[in-house]
């Protein structure tokens, strides 16, 4: 059944008209809240603070998308997920950020897997 699933998975990655990796990870995510209609997700070992930054995308919109962690106010926010990358920078075709500036292309982690591993000072 796990195999299915995983096929399932794979199978959805190029329905969504992007070239994904084949090979899952687990990756941990920092969340940046940076002001701006782009992606607002750092690998958590990047420690450059010009670090490359992801949108993170559920693969099938059955688990919590990552920013509903958030609370607002306690940082940081760090979640591990398991999933894909995309091979090339792009926007999410269901990203709508806020306000009127132009939306920054940034590589897509597609997980079907998100847990939450810290948010303040609370560990998980």
């Amino acid at each position: 059944m796990r195999n299915f699933i995983f096929l399932v998975f794979l199978f959805s990655i190029k329905l969504y008209g992007q070239n994904f990796s084949k090979k899952e990870h687990i990756v941990r995510f920092i969340y940046n809240v940076i002001p701006c209609p782009c992606a607002q997700w750092s690998k958590v070992n990047d420690k450059n603070k010009y670090s490359e930054k992801f949108f993170l995308i559920d693969s099938k919109k059955l688990t919590q998308d990552a920013e509903d962690f958030w609370d607002g106010t306690s940082l940081p926010l760090i979640v591990e997920a398991t999933g894909v990358f995309s091979e090339n920078k792009s926007i999410p075709k269901d990203f709508s950020p806020k306000g009127d500036a132009e939306r920054e292309k940034a590589r897509i982690f597609k997980y079907r897997k998100i847990r939450l591993v810290q948010l303040g000072n609370k560990k998980f």
